[in-house]
């Protein structure tokens, strides 16, 4: 078997589950919110190299979402926010030594959404994307002009799909087609050997942040 995101093969027993996405986003949701989640095959060094973008998206979004249940996520975030990094300053002072905002690790969070593109699409198709990819996120308010119009083409032309509940995690994940069609319609088939090949996807998490990502080889 094959490791989802670095591509070299394992026998069984040295292969691990990666979830997609992290455990963490779960944990203020009954049971009945994790059932049917996503998985794939890891080996031991690539389930432990998202470990800090796992815990850096969980950060961002235990910080602005809205749960209305126990709260629990957003506890965990704020305290992990709040955890002294002399590296890295989480607040955002003006001039007068008012705080203003806060900010993350972007680089971090991306690198979460890279994992989830990477474990969606072994899912959706069975083998890992290749490693000459390469993969950009982009936010809601990235380049809206563009951001808008492929979420839209998405949206249009492709069912929902989710790992656990839709209340947690929900995504589309598709090659792009110039072509489209009039009525949404299943799965395209991919061929990564096209130089021309784009994959495109869409997550939404907790009902609250959309992010765009997008594969292409160089």
């Amino acid at each position: 078997m094959k490791c989802y995101n670095c591509s070299k093969d394992f026998i069984k027993r040295e292969l691990t589950k990666e979830h997609i996405p992290g455990q963490n986003l779960y944990i203020d949701f009954d049971s009945q919110h994790k059932k049917n989640r996503i998985t794939v095959p890891a080996c031991f060094i690539c389930n432990n190299s998202y470990s800090k973008g796992d815990e850096e998206l969980r950060n961002w979004l235990g910080t602005i979402s809205e749960l209305g249940q126990s709260n629990i996520l957003t506890k965990k975030s704020v305290k992990s926010f709040l955890r002294h990094d002399p590296d890295f300053t989480r607040l955002v002072f003006n001039d007068q030594g008012k705080v203003i905002g806060t900010q993350y690790k972007k680089g971090d969070i991306n690198s979460a959404h890279i994992k989830n593109f990477k474990g969606l699409f072994y899912k959706q198709y069975g083998f890992p994307l290749p490693l000459d990819y390469k993969i950009l996120p982009y936010y809601e308010n990235d380049r809206v002009e563009l951001t808008g119009s492929i979420i839209s083409y998405l949206r249009t032309n492709f069912p929902w799909k989710y790992s656990g509940s839709p209340d947690i995690f929900q995504y589309i994940i598709q090659p792009y087609v110039e072509v489209l069609p009039i009525k949404p319609f299943g799965d395209l088939p991919i061929d990564v050997e096209k130089d021309s090949q784009i994959i495109l996807a869409v997550f939404i998490y907790l009902n609250r942040l959309g992010v765009l990502i997008m594969a292409a080889k160089p």
